[in-house]
């Protein structure tokens, strides 16, 4: 990578917390599905049938990544065939305890962490 493709990415990242900043001055959360697909069988490292092209299938959780926001992600259910969902959690930059205790709210609310999928 050239010194200027990483400035002009380090400005797109700039950009989008830049984005992030300004959804949260309105929105307390995001909640969002954890990954972009069902969970695929165990020792797949990627969904049966996924290729690059169809896109990044944990595309949900990699711009927190870059924007330094904390994220929690949480069981939610269960897909038709038993593999467990998961929600996630982002606050605004620095509210790490907002999102804990956002996330606790949803375990006590909805005890879904407790069940278990059939394997």
């Amino acid at each position: 990578m050239s010194a200027v493709d990483f400035l002009d990415a380090e400005a797109e990242r700039i950009r989008f917390r830049s984005l992030m900043a300004a959804f949260h001055e309105t929105y307390d959360l995001l909640i969002a599905p954890t990954l972009s697909c069902a969970p695929f069988t165990v020792g797949h490292d990627q969904p049966p049938g996924w290729c690059a092209s169809d896109g990044e299938f944990m595309s949900t959780t990699t711009p927190f990544d870059l924007t330094g926001q904390p994220a929690i992600s949480v069981p939610c259910g269960f897909t038709p065939r038993g593999g467990p969902v998961g929600l996630q959690i982002v606050g605004p930059y620095g509210s790490d305890a907002l999102v804990l205790r956002a996330a606790r709210a949803f375990e006590r609310a909805q005890p879904i962490g407790r069940k278990h999928p059939f394997i």
